[in-house]
């Protein structure tokens, strides 16, 4: 990825922020509409790890053909992607209209088939810090 379509991306991300504080400040009835189930929030995020998805693999895949060191760092960081935008949409679910196993349904607070909403909240806020920590931070820095 180019410098400039780095510096575009973490603007587009720092705007969208900027306008869901602005919604929920200002109109937090339509800022709560659109953070729920299958609704614009939950369709961005997944359509944004989908497309990263797709695009750290075809990276992955290039470095592959040209016998690149670390190719398998774009095809992890692919997967991961592939996973989360799978997740936010709880595999298809509601989509596709099945009925998650039992275990997703004792489990899971919301009855979906994903694996993050089986953990505790604690956890799922430590594993998301650990991440931003290990992505944003460390690897950058090395």
């Amino acid at each position: 990825m180019t410098r400039t379509a780095s510096i575009l991306a973490n603007l587009i991300v720092l705007a969208l922020a900027g306008l869901a504080a602005i919604l929920h400040t200002t109109h937090a009835d339509a800022y709560y509409r659109a953070v729920q189930e299958d609704q614009v929030l939950e369709w961005a995020t997944f359509w944004a790890f989908a497309g990263a998805a797709l695009l750290y693999g075809l990276t992955a895949l290039r470095q592959i053909r040209l016998r690149t060191p670390l190719p398998w760092f774009a095809l992890g960081v692919s997967l991961f992607c592939l996973f989360v935008a799978m997740e936010e949409i709880s595999w298809g679910q509601r989509v596709l209209g099945y009925r998650p196993p039992d275990y997703f349904l004792e489990q899971n607070f919301q009855q979906e088939l994903n694996v993050h909403n089986v953990f505790s909240t604690d956890l799922r806020k430590l594993v998301l810090k650990s991440i931003i920590v290990g992505f944003g931070v460390v690897l950058p820095g090395l």
